[in-house]
């Protein structure tokens, strides 16, 4: 069931009882579409980072990567095979995603309880801050192994939920974009959910992180090609905390 995205409360409800919601579009197709185009065109002609050694302070501006394996600063070990690119809203709009970011991201206060220009244009007095970025997983194999979020419950200090939750914005939609694999989540009657055929272009996912959730392999029909922008994008604004490199031990946490 497609929830409006005006309607709060029901949002909220569909979270406790199924473990996810999704809603209608935030924002005209025309701006999910222009920021999707930004983004490829874009992040095609920067150089990846490798998968691990990101500081605090890289994220803190613009700062893209390509995740290879099941590698994390952590103990974690989660094979996925995506592209990250980190914008928050002071650094420059490298890749067009602040002007329907910031929609979203207040879209994400009011569901928490918190105030609409919360954490967005700069860290709070607790640290915590948007982290605007897209996620891209690329043809020919792009995935995320079947996992739940381990996050520091810090990061859900003052508002509505006891679990963490997350917030996507998918910018391409499945059978346009891409047309095998992609987001799955299983609710809390462990029944499997095929949230990217269900979605509409510019609705958000939302869901508990207790919740398993992957995205199986994106076409995996076409061979990878490692600089090229095809395959399925989303858009996250997680809250995260800023720490320094002195406290990257409980940075390595929350990631």
């Amino acid at each position: 069931m497609i929830i409006p995205h005006q309607e709060t409360e029901t949002i909220r409800e569909a979270l406790k009882q199924y473990g996810y919601a999704i809603t209608s579009p935030l924002a005209d197709k025309k701006i999910v579409r222009t920021t999707l185009q930004t983004i490829r065109e874009t992040m095609v002609g920067i150089p990846d980072n490798p998968t691990l050694g990101a500081s605090p302070e890289d994220i803190l501006g613009n700062y893209q990567k390509l995740c290879v394996g099941g590698v994390f600063e952590s103990s974690i070990y989660r094979p996925r095979l995506l592209r990250i690119g980190y914008s928050p809203f002071w650094a420059e709009d490298l890749y067009g995603m602040h002007e329907l970011g910031r929609i979203f991201a207040e879209f994400r206060n009011r569901i928490l309880g918190l105030p609409d220009s919360f954490a967005i244009d700069e860290i709070e007095n607790d640290r915590r801050y948007s982290a605007l970025r897209f996620q891209h997983y690329p043809k020919g194999g792009g995935f995320l192994v079947k996992h739940r979020d381990i996050v520091n419950v810090a990061n859900n200090e003052h508002h509505k939920f006891e679990e963490f939750v997350q917030f996507l914005l998918p910018l391409t939609v499945k059978g346009e974009d891409y047309s095998i694999g992609g987001g799955f989540l299983f609710d809390r009657n462990n029944c499997e959910v095929d949230v990217d055929s269900t979605c509409p272009l510019g609705g958000v996912i939302i869901y508990s992180g207790t919740m398993l959730h992957g995205v199986r392999e994106i076409d995996p029909q076409y061979p990878f090609l490692p600089f090229h922008s095809a395959g399925r994008i989303v858009m996250m604004a997680s809250l995260f905390k800023k720490f320094d490199s002195s406290e990257r031990s409980r940075y390595k946490r929350i990631r």
